[in-house]
């Protein structure tokens, strides 16, 4: 799998600086099994069990306007996303999974204004086998005894499986008495009865790894529509899943001596699987079309491998044929059960793709490495480049890992840059060290002093008429300061940004950048009041009882045209919802998710 990088501290939309929850370590590991990251408006949480077969992702926001967001897990370079939800002060969204046991780490996902933010990994087969009472060795994959690289497949499966002694022992049991059944049956019907025995034993075999239940269950009866059909492809996940089928074609083109009927039979087979996964959520198991395609293309491969092992065998066995009435109307029953179990019991969640991190390409290096050279010259060497795109979009995030951190790129865009390299909350050295800043800072005024510093040699279209603010990062500024850059045009704040956070060594641990020019709006003649009102306008349902909070003018794009807007939050019982009201018409509006 991809390395995986830290969450940034800062989301490229931020205005104001808010104060970073304390609870969670500046490390992100609470235990090995629970992660967490501290963002500038909250807190993402993602709990796994010991055995990893149940998932837990929390977002605490503790500032800042309510926004859309999904909640999610990487595992195995494919993301998992809930439905969407609304994340504000009043209310701490959460998301659980009940998933297959697995080796492999996993991350914890938030999606808002258009970017990924994740966790740290939990540490990768953290558990331990206990031999006796105080007494217990790492497993086969833990921090004292590392996974090997050339394993990982092996490990996988024997994670998944591990304490499933009885599920193997029955399953085996079954897989052999079907092919034992299936032999005696076939002897007096037909003239291959150890191959016919053998295909009923893959199919059976397959059936029991795909169906059998840990005892955790989905949330609901759905299923992920990835449409990128060579993604599956590119996941050892996915090699996996191909390979189960494979066996599966090659009996299946060796029983009838023809190679269409095996692969059809085996893409049915999987499509009756990934349904029953779908309309059951009891089983706990999750259906994506990703499995579809590639259980598929195993199916097909295996095919062809017996339909070329035929032509080199003595042909001694008549190919087979098949009536096309009773072939005819078998297609139409399973096709017209599918129907009714898709068109009734099943919820279809499309996305563009489900694999959150991917291989950079050299357009989306060289932009990353011109990014990274211009927030750090040549200080940091970069160890690798990846791509991770953002759920059901066409865009995404250009992920530069550096040795003590790592550097974003918003793409294909290319407006936002986000940084995060590890701080120090003692004053020992970890961050990107300022040239000629030796001061250890203890005041607001000396942070903002190394800030400033900092953005003329790296950022100097930030200082120019804008203004500065400082704010203390964790209980008494442990983390250091936020360093602000914003700029204002008749009280509207312009679309550019630039936070630095300086760590108590003087160093620059934190950074969000948005280079952008200054627009100009249509002059504002909607007042602060009356942009209250035409939000409560806007909500009718609670209008009597809401509250409202009149935030800054803000300059927004809408499509090709900026506009000037009062962002504005109605609060009604629990619930908060951001209203965008334009200060020149005064229409009320939701803003988009982006």
């Amino acid at each position: 799998m991809a390395s995986i990088v830290l969450l940034p501290l800062f989301g490229p939309l931020a205005g104001s600086a808010q104060a970073v929850d304390t609870d969670c370590p500046h490390d992100g590991y609470i235990t090995n099994g629970d992660v967490c990251t501290k963002l500038t408006n909250g807190t993402l949480y993602l709990h796994q069990t010991s055995n990893g077969d149940y998932i837990d992702v929390e977002y605490g926001k503790s500032g800042g306007p309510a926004v859309s967001c999904k909640l999610g897990y990487l595992r195995s370079g494919t993301n998992h996303w809930s439905a969407t939800k609304t994340c504000s002060t009043s209310l701490q969204q959460s998301a659980t999974w009940s998933v297959s046991a697995s080796c492999k780490p996993d991350v914890g996902l938030l999606y808002a204004n258009s970017t990924t933010y994740q966790t740290p990994p939990t540490k990768s087969c953290w558990r331990q086998a206990v031999h006796g009472p105080g007494e217990s060795s790492p497993g086969p994959c833990s921090p004292a005894g590392p996974c090997s690289p050339t394993h990982n497949g092996a490990l996988v499966l024997e994670a998944v499986f591990r304490g499933q002694s009885a599920f193997i022992l029955i399953a085996l049991l079954i897989t052999a008495g079907s092919g034992l059944a299936a032999v005696r049956f076939a002897a007096r019907q037909s003239d291959r009865p150890a191959l016919v025995g053998l295909w009923v034993s893959s199919v059976i075999s397959v059936l029991c790894l795909t169906l059998w239940s840990a005892g955790g269950s989905q949330i609901a009866r759905n299923c992920t529509v990835n449409l990128s059909l060579l993604e599956p492809f590119t996941t050892e996940q996915g090699l996996l899943n191909a390979a189960m089928f494979v066996p599966v074609g090659l009996t299946g083109a060796l029983v009838p001596r023809r190679l269409l009927p095996a692969a059809v039979a085996g893409a049915v087979l999987s499509a009756v699987i990934e349904t029953v996964l779908g309309a059951v959520p009891a089983i706990g198991r999750a259906c994506d079309t990703s499995d579809l395609v590639a259980n598929s293309a195993g199916a097909l491969a295996g095919a062809v491998c017996g339909r070329l092992l035929i032509g080199f065998v003595a042909r001694t066995l008549e190919p087979w044929t098949f009536r096309a009435r009773p072939t005819a109307m078998a297609t139409a029953v399973c096709a017209a059960a599918l129907a009714v179990a898709w068109t009734g019991y099943i919820q279809p969640d499309e996305v563009a793709a489900t694999q959150a991190v991917g291989s950079a390409n050299a357009q989306q290096r060289r932009a990353v490495e011109t990014a990274v050279s211009t927030a750090f010259g040549h200080y940091y060497a970069i160890k690798g480049v990846q791509y991770m795109a953002s759920p059901g979009e066409d865009k995404g995030t250009v992920v530069a890992n550096l040795p003590v951190g790592f550097l974003q790129l918003t793409w294909p865009d290319r407006a936002d840059v986000t940084a995060s390299l590890d701080m120090s909350d003692k004053g020992t050295e970890s961050g990107y060290p300022v040239q000629g800043v030796t001061t250890h800072p203890r005041t607001a005024t000396q942070a903002k002093a190394i800030a400033v510093t900092y953005a003329g040699r790296h950022y100097p279209w930030a200082e120019p008429d804008s203004t500065i603010e400082v704010s203390g990062v964790g209980d008494h500024a442990t983390l250091g300061w936020l360093v602000s850059f914003r700029r204002y045009r008749d009280k509207v704040l312009m679309p550019m940004r630039l936070d630095i956070q300086v760590d108590r060594a003087g160093r620059i641990s934190q950074l969000s950048a948005r280079p952008a020019q200054d627009v100009q709006v249509p002059e504002v003649v909607i007042s602060r009041a009356a942009a209250a009102r035409a939000a409560l306008k806007a909500s009718p349902h609670c209008a009597k009882t809401a509250k409202t909070t009149v935030g800054e003018l803000l300059a927004v794009r809408h499509h090709d045209t900026w506009a000037a807007v009062w962002r504005t939050l109605v609060t009604c019982g629990s619930s908060t919802t951001v209203i965008n009201v334009n200060a020149q018409s005064g229409t009320a509006s939701s803003p988009p998710d982006t």
